[in-house]
């Protein structure tokens, strides 16, 4: 087999032109700066997700007073009773704090007392607690509330009340 040169000079000629177009594409992505060679990326340090909250966390934090906190697996109620200045009997010529009103009273295996008070509606069970009273027992007939260790007996609305 004879090789002739017309054969192989235009595959050749094609091969120098696709150098050199490859060439010339690689330099001008070079002065360009699109394709430059890679530089040593520095890590810098990434910050937990947490540290933030692991900060704010280990901060001395002012104590809450003790009338703020509540027991929380009681619905209302408070830790501690209520401040002493509630507590006060009124003084002559003031206005006595208006009574609670026994609405209704659901009795079945867990009573519970609707009673108004200041223009607000309660619903409460035994234990529970609204403004400065606490609820100390609910029977068919009465609810009995305690303020200050004064205890209030509120009785069941009689039809036509």
């Amino acid at each position: 087999m004879k090789l002739e040169l017309r054969g192989l000079l235009p595959p050749l000629v094609a091969l120098a032109l696709l150098g050199l177009m490859v060439q010339q594409t690689l330099e001008a992505l070079r002065e360009s700066g699109t394709w430059a060679p890679r530089q040593a990326v520095v890590a810098s340090p990434v910050e937990s997700a947490y540290a933030r909250l692991d900060r704010a966390l280990t901060t001395a934090a002012t104590p809450l007073p003790e009338a703020a906190l509540r027991d929380p697996f009681v619905y209302g109620g408070v830790l501690t009773r209520p401040p002493a200045r509630l507590l006060l009997p009124p003084r002559r010529g003031a206005q006595e704090p208006p009574r609670p009103v026994l609405t209704a009273i659901l009795f079945d295996d867990d009573p519970r007392a609707l009673i108004q008070y200041e223009g607000h509606n309660y619903t409460l069970r035994a234990n529970g607690l609204f403004a400065d009273y606490r609820v100390v027992s609910i029977t068919r007939d009465r609810v009995v509330l305690d303020r200050g260790g004064l205890s209030l007996v509120l009785s069941r609305p009689t039809k036509g009340d």
